[in-house]
């Protein structure tokens, strides 16, 4: 009796803690705490997990929705600790990075651009976000393209090339304007399965980038993402075994149909004129392809869609009246990535608002130049000094294409004439695949949406046509 009246007082004692975590004040303090107690490692450390402890529990209403809704939460109360602390004009706090550095948190829309919008940005070498994922990498490659250095001429070498040989990721590429690829078996009122989605994302992405058919691919590519997924937020990469298995997929039986393809041919013929290895730079894009424009665009989908069958047919009008606007909205506050993470400090912080960061009790701080350096997206995008009324889900608004889910503002990326290349001031960095990701997510959301909404806007077609 003795044990059973511990065992529920200290269940009580555990609740009440818990409890105390999720009000928002106390939350508040605790990461004040933690951010002027940094240099102090035990400290920081135990802080942050109390912090970790308390998102954790107050998005756990969201696993009922998904694994993909929780993350989401956790990353936008992340996003969120700083500027409750520090507000919104300090744009970045210090934390810890997984190596144990003390290193800028990024945070604000104007400290996020200073780094990706900066012609000189160092990033790591094998590591995205937590992860060291060169294991993953094709055998042989020296360096994958989204882990170079902004302006080393290698890095632009291959964005022009993969630019100039897949006209899909033109403003105007191949996609534009075109229905998505449904595979046999997927219905429009599947849009709450994370599988149904990924499926009709992948077989569209494909079919707009490659011109091939991968329906029988879909079940493994499916695979793939669930298996490099939990590399990404830890510090585990995937064993020998599943290695193995993500290579088979991506550089043999993908590799092989694309290679079979004009746009195969026409990669490989035009990597040759340019004196570059065509069969390593096709494996490299595949990559990159599975990683960012399969795994992240599926994301940006399911989320928006998690998000309009809460009132289905409302927001298959709301769509329908603008496509893009709404699939735009959608990539804001669901934004597939992060950021550009991690990046490389450098000297004295400069470049991150003047280097100008402090502590709360407003002291200097800087980190040690090479630190690993985070940014966050989910907080660059519900900047408020930007964003208007930022958590309100309102597409169309005039400040919409300053998003920076694609890391450099789609307005400034529409005026370079090559928009997803390298070299252009105005968009020194943007995302290689946007105008595609943005293209099948619109695809893709039209059909999930098809079966909702009155009968006057389905006779819209919406997503059939429209601007980018």
């Amino acid at each position: 009796m003795g044990c059973c009246c511990c065992l529920c007082s200290l269940l009580l004692l555990v609740s009440a803690f818990l409890g105390l975590l999720c009000v928002p004040q106390v939350q508040q303090q605790m990461n004040r705490l933690r951010y002027q107690n940094i240099e102090n490692a035990p400290v920081a450390t135990v802080l942050y997990i109390v912090d970790l402890v308390s998102n954790t529990v107050q998005c756990s209403p969201k696993l009922l929705e998904g694994n993909i809704e929780w993350l989401t939460c956790v990353k936008n109360k992340v996003a969120l600790s700083g500027p409750e602390v520090l507000g919104w004009e300090a744009g970045a706090v210090m934390g810890r990075n997984f190596k144990g550095e003390v290193a800028p948190w990024v945070y604000s829309h104007a400290a996020y651009r200073t780094i990706v919008y900066d012609p000189s940005a160092r990033r790591t070498p094998h590591h995205l976000s937590q992860c060291n994922t060169s294991s993953t990498w094709p055998q042989g490659l020296d360096a994958l393209l989204v882990n170079m250095h902004t302006g080393d001429p290698d890095w632009a070498a291959r964005r022009k090339l993969f630019f100039d040989a897949l006209p899909a990721l033109h403003l105007d590429g191949s996609g534009h304007g075109m229905d998505a690829v449904v595979p046999k078996g997927v219905r429009p009122r599947d849009g709450k399965s994370k599988r149904k989605v990924n499926d009709v994302v992948g077989a569209t992405l494909f079919r707009f980038l490659f011109d091939i058919d991968v329906e029988a691919e879909l079940a493994e590519m499916f695979w793939y993402d669930e298996t490099i997924g939990p590399c990404i937020v830890t510090t585990i990469p995937p064993g020998s075994d599943k290695v193995s298995r993500m290579t088979k997929l991506r550089d043999e039986v993908l590799f092989n149909k694309v290679l079979a393809s004009s746009v195969g041919r026409g990669f490989m013929e035009l990597a040759q004129e340019r004196g570059m290895d065509g069969t390593m730079k096709l494996k490299e894009i595949l990559w990159i392809v599975l990683f960012a424009a399969y795994g992240g665009t599926s994301n940006v989908v399911h989320d928006t869609l998690s998000f309009a069958l809460k009132d289905a047919d409302r927001q298959a009008d709301i769509f329908r009246e603008n496509p893009t606007a709404y699939m735009l909205e959608g990539a804001r506050l669901f934004p597939a990535v992060a950021g550009m993470n991690p990046w490389m400090v450098k000297e004295g912080v400069e470049g991150i608002l003047g280097g100008k960061l402090k502590l709360p009790d407003g002291s200097p701080v800087a980190a040690e130049a090479g630190a690993y350096g985070f940014m966050l997206t989910s907080g660059a995008n519900r900047d408020p000094t930007v964003f208007p009324e930022p958590a309100e889900f309102r597409p169309g608004r005039p400040e919409a294409e300053r998003l920076l889910t694609f890391n450099n503002e789609l307005q400034d990326v529409r005026k370079c004439a090559d928009a997803s290349t390298a070299g252009c001031p105005a968009a020194p960095r943007p995302c290689l695949g946007t105008w595609l990701a943005v293209r099948v997510a619109k695809a893709a959301l039209a059909f999930f949406l098809s079966d909702y909404g009155s009968a006057a806007t389905k006779s819209k077609g919406a997503g059939k046509t429209g601007e980018l």
